[in-house]
């Protein structure tokens, strides 16, 4: 059997490095896998950040019986071309896939039919098969008719949770970090009204290590607006110490998803939310100590994320291959 994983060319961000991870693991489990760059018979070399993932690259995906095809949900697009062999969308996120321009073919046939305007017959397409990413996008699949749903997560680098880990006797400041891409006009809004002794700190224009250094000495990271995913960066946050606090959106309203305390977590539609998050913020910068503590069941996971996602790659491609 031969895996084939697609993968957008020149990207570094979550969902490109779930695809190296893929395609890791499984030649390390004894799977023969190569990452397809798209678009496709292009010269493209593998990112610098994955090349420590030791991947094998392929320039195109083989049509053959003995095949599995593997596509993130952005690139349904492209799965009509294949006849013969098992092909399998994985959903890396929900949002994002709607938030993107409709194009014809198989995407808009599947969103077409996850909006209720029309039907998808699904049995029509044999050895087709769906992965999520996140507890999120698995309900979200079997609310709309989708069986039989393999998990199939990813982790964050051993390297990284080492470090972070390392990390937590760290002396910490008043420090709330945030994302400005997701929920700004919330944060903002929340910004402007805290009375919290906080110093707002935007992950913007960073290095990786430069948000590893920030997440190491901050007592908060706050994270609203949507979930499309089992984001990285409140694990990232989580991990190297912070007290993660967020909305209810996405796989944020879950708590496998984004394990947290449901006392920090926030309805952001509430009226009085800001003063309730503000009240939140204030207790984690005054007594960092004991809040954190609230978040070791969190961490555990985190440490865990990687072998769990070993024993879904062994499950999901042992089950193709009989």
């Amino acid at each position: 059997m031969r895996i084939f994983i697609y993968c957008p060319a020149g990207y570094t961000s979550g969902g490109p490095e779930a695809l190296h991870q893929l395609a890791h693991k499984a030649r390390q489990k004894g799977f023969e896998a190569s990452i397809v760059y798209y678009p496709e018979n292009q010269p493209h070399t593998v990112p610098e950040p994955y090349v420590s993932y030791n991947v094998k690259v392929a320039p195109r995906a083989v049509d053959d019986t003995d095949s599995v095809v593997v596509v993130p949900e952005v690139a349904t697009g492209m799965l009509w071309k294949f006849k013969k062999a098992s092909r399998i969308v994985w959903w890396l996120s929900i949002d994002n896939y709607f938030n993107r321009r409709v194009k014809r073919g198989w995407r808009k046939r599947l969103k077409d039919h996850f909006r209720g305007s029309r039907d998808f017959d699904f049995r029509s397409y044999p050895r087709l098969y769906h992965a999520a990413q996140s507890v999120y996008a698995r309900e979200f699949l079997e609310n709309r008719g989708i069986r039989d749903v393999f998990m199939l997560t990813d982790y964050l680098r051993k390297e990284y949770v080492d470090h972070a880990l390392h990390a937590l006797g760290n002396e910490r400041s008043n420090v709330v970090a945030y994302n400005p891409l997701k929920g700004f006009e919330f944060t903002e809004r929340l910004i402007q009204t805290a009375t919290c002794d906080a110093r707002w700190t935007p992950i913007r224009n960073m290095t990786p290590a430069e948000v590893r250094e920030l997440l190491s000495r901050a007592k908060a990271y706050i994270d609203f607006g949507t979930h499309p995913g089992r984001d990285r960066l409140p694990r990232e946050a989580a991990v190297s110490g912070c007290c993660v606090v967020t909305g209810l959106q996405g796989s944020a309203g879950n708590p496998l998803d984004v394990p947290v305390p449901d006392k920090y977590k926030f309805n952001e539609n509430d009226e009085s939310v800001f003063s309730k998050v503000d009240s939140v913020l204030a207790d984690i910068l005054s007594n960092y100590q004991d809040r954190v503590a609230d978040f070791e069941e969190y961490r555990r996971q985190i440490v865990m994320q990687e072998k769990s996602f070993e024993d879904e790659v062994s499950t999901i491609f042992s089950r193709l291959r009989k």
